[in-house]
């Protein structure tokens, strides 16, 4: 038995995968350049930021963590605490800057909801 899988997302690939575990011919189509469907980075900053499923909340008894043990793809529990990592050199920030980033970056978050309350925001 054959079967064409369309999208290559993470469900196309899942489908795929136990298929084949169950011997059957897959062979599984993508129109994008690359597989992920919509877990995928947009570098449009000209650094990768997350637009997809790269972060999971809840990963007790979550079908996508158990897909990633089966695969041997690991990932990383995030706790309470989570550090910002340098995309430059790989390495933890160091917390006082890190402190003034989320600092700054909420004040822009709060700014930004200021102005959608009083309705000053607009396409310009």
């Amino acid at each position: 038995m054959s079967v064409v899988v369309v999208g290559a997302g993470i469900s196309g690939i899942a489908a795929a995968r136990q298929l084949q575990n169950f011997g059957v011919n897959v062979v599984v189509l993508e129109i994008k350049e690359k597989a992920g469907g919509r877990i995928v980075d947009d570098c449009s900053f000209g650094v990768p930021v997350g637009r997809g499923g790269q972060l999971i909340t809840g990963i007790i008894n979550n079908p996508f963590c158990v897909l990633c043990f089966q695969a041997g793809i690991n990932f990383r529990v995030l706790r309470e605490e989570c550090p910002l990592i340098s995309e430059r050199t790989g390495k933890i920030v160091n917390h006082d800057v890190d402190r003034q980033v989320e600092c700054h970056f909420n004040a822009l978050l709060d700014v930004i909801e200021h102005w959608q309350r009083r309705g000053d925001m607009d396409d310009n």
